[in-house]
Formats: C-alpha cells, structure tokens, sequence
C-alpha cells in the first residue's frame, strides 16, 4: 500500500509562520518551538458587555422611533349604516333597480376539500394511465393487414 503513495519532497513542511523558519521533520520542530512563549491569542470579548449595549441601542433606537412618529390615531367604533328610505315620486315611473351581485370570500367546508382532493387523484390517475397505455400496451398491438 505505501508503494502506492508517493513521499512528499516539500522542504520545510513543518512551520510556525508562513514566512517564518521551517523545519524538516517535527522532532526539530518541537526542539524548536519548546522554548518560545506561546502566541498571544486574542483576549476572550465579553459577550455580557456587548449585550448589554446591544440592549440600549436597540432602546435608544426604538425610542427614537416613537419621537419622530406621531401617535397613531385610535380606531373609532364602527356604528351600523342605516340607509334612509328612498321618497317614492308619482309623478315619474322609476325603473326597477339592477340586482348588484356581491361575493363573499370564505373557506371551502370539509366535502368541497373532499371533493378537490378526489378530481386531483383521478386527474393524475388518468394521465398516468394514459401515460402508461402510450409507452407499454400500444407499441405492443400488431396491425394486421389482408
């Protein structure tokens, strides 16, 4: 198996620093590297601190907010419409009024669910089967000439 995989010929695979010294193997690494403090790593940031001036920024802009707007007028209760009756003339027929049609949004019951969900099945039933008539049966009929 290691005949198989070539040994690498990188001088100096062993580094600290990109640009800094290399070492051949990790033995001299080691030796190398024993004496040395440690690399400074950043100091831990404190998370509680950033929160809590997250917090009073988020304050001081919601605040802000509320200042520069205006209060939002209050919703007046709605009182029922009551059309006044019509003052019927003797002088002049009046035509009969068109019917207005007025539609209502509301949600499907329970059969008309029903009922969807049964057409889509047989909808896709349908077309597989045709589907399925096209591609395996059809080829398969002989024509038969006399």
């Amino acid at each position: 198996m290691e005949e198989q995989v070539t040994p690498s010929n990188q001088p100096g695979a062993y580094y600290v620093e990109p640009n800094g010294q290399r070492f051949e193997n990790p033995a001299e690494f080691s030796a190398a590297t024993e004496g040395q403090p440690p690399t400074p790593q950043q100091p831990m940031p404190n998370f509680e601190a950033m929160r809590q001036l997250a917090m009073k920024q988020a304050i001081d802009q919601i605040q802000a907010q509320r200042i520069a707007q205006p209060p939002a007028p209050q919703p007046q209760p709605r009182q029922s419409y009551i059309p006044p009756q019509p003052v019927v003339q003797q002088q002049t027929p009046v035509p009969a009024p068109t019917p207005q049609i007025q539609t209502v949004r509301r949600n499907l019951t329970k059969p008309e669910l029903i009922a969807v969900f049964v057409v889509a099945c047989i909808a896709v039933t349908g077309v597989q089967a045709v589907w399925n008539f096209t591609t395996n049966i059809l080829p398969r009929i002989e024509i038969r000439s006399n």
